[in-house]
């Protein structure tokens, strides 16, 4: 199920609040593109790639070096991503730490 809306996505980006990350091809078309948001917590500041659409592999597995250094210079103590299983398989050294847990109730009978 779809958490966020595109207009919630450029008014995050307006905002300064997310960061859009894109990937273009030979050509110069847009490919791939991914959304992340940095936080603060007690225990420090975190990045999270929270959105990713496209062809994956250059946006996550190519482009996540340089999200890691620009997340690294912030003084980010880690990055999450919350995604697909799927994208665990172009992300080498990530591990999944939590499941998600989605209960839809939108038309639910009591």
């Amino acid at each position: 199920t779809a958490t966020v809306s595109v207009a919630s996505l450029k008014q995050l980006a307006l905002d300064c609040e997310a960061q859009v990350w894109g990937v273009q091809d030979e050509r110069g078309h847009i490919t791939g593109a991914c959304i992340t948001r940095v936080y603060e917590t007690p225990n420090g500041r975190f990045c999270t790639v929270f959105v990713a659409a496209g062809l994956l592999m250059p946006v996550l597995g190519e482009g996540i070096a340089l999200i890691e250094d620009w997340a690294r210079g912030l003084g980010c103590r880690a990055i999450e991503i919350i995604g697909r299983r799927g994208w665990q398989r172009v992300l080498p050294g990530y591990e999944p730490r939590a499941v998600v847990l989605e209960k839809n109730l939108i038309g639910e009978l009591h």
